[in-house]
């Protein structure tokens, strides 16, 4: 999980400062998380919870995208932030958005291990309590 989350992080750098000056911190954001999340939820159904084939596949994907409303709602808020706050470079924007991501990376792997792939261990939905 931790190697795949290094690999993501580098990725997600490369793609939002590639992306950032044509659409916008907000907008590179979310493709950039988007296209990490799919790649990440692929790597770890595969490496962490050593799931293959097509069966459950479309399921954990959808599940994996649902899952990265976390981080997204995360980076919004903290970019949010920053830009009232007055920032306005590219690297600072991504410095805000890796301690963001790194955050919520703890909460997505309780979310990944209990409810994206939980028919690994005979589970078939989170159980959420009030």
């Amino acid at each position: 999980f931790a190697s795949i989350g290094v690999v993501s992080t580098v990725a997600f750098a490369f793609l939002f400062l590639a992306l950032a000056a044509p659409l916008g911190f907000f907008l590179a954001d979310a493709v950039a998380l988007a296209v990490c999340t799919l790649a990440n939820t692929a790597a770890n159904r595969r490496l962490t919870f050593s799931l293959s084939g097509r069966s459950g596949r479309a399921r954990q994907h959808a599940r994996g995208l649902l899952a990265a409303a976390l981080p997204l709602s995360m980076n919004v808020c903290a970019l949010t932030v920053a830009v009232l706050g007055g920032l306005t470079t590219t690297v600072g924007a991504l410095a805000v958005l890796t301690v963001a991501n790194a955050t919520a990376t703890l909460v997505k792997f309780a979310i990944l291990d209990r409810w994206v792939f939980a028919e690994r261990a005979g589970r078939t939905e989170m159980v959420v309590s009030s």
